[in-house]
């Protein structure tokens, strides 16, 4: 299980159980080491995650709020879903995402 509620403040927690709840999180993939997932908001967002070992590596949203550099409610809502089995796992070749998560604004969180 991967270890993320300690990421986010209550607030953003609460904001991304509630959007989790009425099911706003529309589908979540993952492949190799990555999870995409749409979110809808005031748009439908894309939400990227890779982790190693159980452990977050890299989270981006394409959200105004995340791209500013802050953890999201629609982040918080793919890791809900996340936590319960609610997504579709692909195999194949995992892709480079590089150029991908250089175009999005994201963060990497600190050692716990």
């Amino acid at each position: 299980m991967i270890k993320w509620a300690y990421l986010f403040s209550s607030t953003i927690r609460s904001r991304g159980a509630r959007y989790y709840r009425d099911g706003n999180v529309i589908k979540v993939v993952k492949q190799g080491n990555r999870f995409t997932a749409s979110v809808r908001g005031e748009q439908t967002y894309q939400v990227k995650i890779a982790v190693q070992a159980d452990r977050i590596k890299r989270v981006s949203c394409t959200c105004p709020y995340a791209k500013g550099g802050m953890k999201c409610k629609h982040m918080a809502a793919v890791f809900y879903a996340i936590d319960n089995g609610e997504y579709e796992e692909t195999e194949g070749k995992e892709e480079t995402l590089q150029e991908e998560w250089e175009k999005l604004c994201c963060w990497e969180p600190e050692a716990p």
